[in-house]
């Protein structure tokens, strides 16, 4: 091997020591950066920790900390851990860390002693991390009085109790019903002198749902919630029972408490069972008579429809034609656009009836109405019987250049049809005559100007020799 090999060699060598030297100083530098988020959180934390090292010496504690025993954060530091114990003695706070830290995690609850002397009751909550132990410090003092108040009056508590109609019930963090007052037992129709089951037996014993009839999990009970530090509140439950069918319990709380060392959930409920069928049988009558509503509304609209058309051809009345001549009148006059109408008879429609019956009549006014409705193609556009032989039609926003185009449409529809009429004096099939007139609708005129228009126009189409469409227009 040469020497430009080797110093190549070496070169590589170096470089690659460089690099592992760069990557290795780039996370020491995220460490670091890392650290200082930890520090400045620890800092400014709202909750009270503190640093110990193995020897319980505290090597550092934040501010929310100093705040709660009335020290500053460098006063802190020159204490042992076991210093704050008023309770304790250093042996004791020591034996106790080293007893309970095997698992890297302890919590209990002592008393601690503030630079102004005053007592105040503490959870500690310990962790430890490699070779130092971190701690949570929660002052529970008020708690703690609270929790020795209702210790003092547990007997007349007891009282109060059995003299509550409804349920009131202390459940510990394993299951177990600690304490139950007379109506729990009246409500679960338990007999007084069984021991309440544990709550995994409610669960075999009862089914709970909710109003929807989802069966309410484990998690979801009240008691689990209230243990999980949960405030529930105002809800209702279907309780069932194979030898007592179904109940319906309101819960209006449950709460998480502090009782006998130990955190329990305290749950209150009532009977609401007869409100609540009285809730499903008012419900049902109301599903009920609304089902009847929409049957009377359904029928009325049907008796509606009926007395809106004409029972021999099918399409709108006289009376509807009326209806929708006012309404399309004022529409067009609000909307300022023309309005239309085309009145139609069939030509010689009585020889007709004469000479091929009363049943072939009938069966020619279908047809014609038919096509007539079908002929017009807007949904706003209405065909109606007028008379005896005599439609009209209502064309709103229409011109009189539509209105022509739809004359003469109309027209030729009814001729396509070559109803045979050997006795018309017009042609050898049924023609109809129509008179169209269109009107720019205003407050100094009336509706029925248009009607005398439009029959004016069939007049003159008749006199003309029928089988046409004559139109004005204003």
């Amino acid at each position: 091997m040469d020497v430009s090999t080797v110093l190549l060699l070496f070169l590589v060598i170096a470089l690659f020591k460089l690099l592992s030297n760069k990557r290795l100083l780039v996370l020491l530098a995220n460490q670091v950066t890392l650290l200082k988020r930890y520090s400045l959180a620890f800092k400014m934390s709202a909750d009270s920790y503190l640093i110990l090292d193995q020897a319980g010496k505290i090597l550092e504690g934040n501010a929310s900390l100093a705040k709660m025993i009335g020290y500053s954060e460098e006063e802190i530091t020159t204490f042992c851990f076991s210093d704050f114990f008023s309770d304790w003695s250093p042996n004791e706070v020591n034996e106790y860390i080293a007893r309970n830290m095997i698992f890297g995690k302890s919590i209990f609850a002592t008393n601690w002693r503030r630079k102004d002397g005053e007592i105040i009751n503490v959870e500690v909550g310990m962790t430890s991390v490699q070779d130092v132990f971190f701690c949570s410090i929660r002052d529970v003092s008020e708690r703690k009085q609270f929790e020795e108040k209702l210790k003092e009056s547990e007997g007349f508590l007891e009282i109060v109790l059995d003299a509550i109609p409804d349920s009131l019930v202390l459940v510990d963090t394993d299951g177990q019903i600690v304490l139950a007052n007379p109506a729990t037992y009246d409500l679960y129709e338990i007999p007084y002198n069984h021991s309440l089951p544990k709550r995994e037996d409610f669960e075999r014993f009862f089914k709970f749902t909710d109003a929807k009839g989802r069966v309410i999990t484990s998690e979801e009970w009240p008691t689990a919630c209230a243990l999980r530090g949960e405030v529930i509140g105002e809800l209702e439950l279907c309780v069932t029972r194979q030898d007592t069918g179904k109940r319906w319990v309101g819960l209006y709380w449950a709460l998480p408490i502090y009782y006998k060392e130990k955190y329990h959930a305290l749950v209150g409920v009532k009977d609401i069972t007869g409100r609540r069928c009285a809730e499903i049988a008012l419900e049902e009558a109301r599903v009920a008579l609304q089902l009847k509503n929409e049957k009377l509304s359904e029928l009325n609209r049907i008796l509606e429809d009926l007395s809106s058309l004409d029972g021999l051809t099918a399409i709108p009345n006289r009376r509807r034609f009326d209806e929708y001549l006012i309404r399309e009148w004022h529409f067009s006059l609000n909307d300022r656009v023309p309005l239309s109408m085309i009145v139609i008879d069939i030509d010689h429609f009585k020889l007709f009836n004469e000479n091929y019956g009363y049943i072939a009549g009938d069966d020619c006014l279908r047809t014609i109405a038919r096509t007539l409705k079908t002929s017009l193609i807007r949904a706003s556009d209405l065909v109606a019987r007028y008379g005896g032989e005599e439609f009209a039609c209502i064309l709103p926003n229409t011109d009189s250049s539509s209105l022509i185009s739809i004359g003469n449409q109309l027209k030729n529809s009814v001729s396509e049809l070559s109803i045979p009429h050997e006795f018309s004096r017009v042609a050898k099939y049924v023609t109809i005559s129509l008179g169209g007139a269109t009107i720019m609708p205003s407050e100094e005129v009336s509706p029925y100007l248009l009607i005398g228009k439009a029959d004016s126009c069939l007049y003159r189409a008749k006199a003309q020799g029928r089988n046409q469409f004559v139109s004005m227009s204003e």
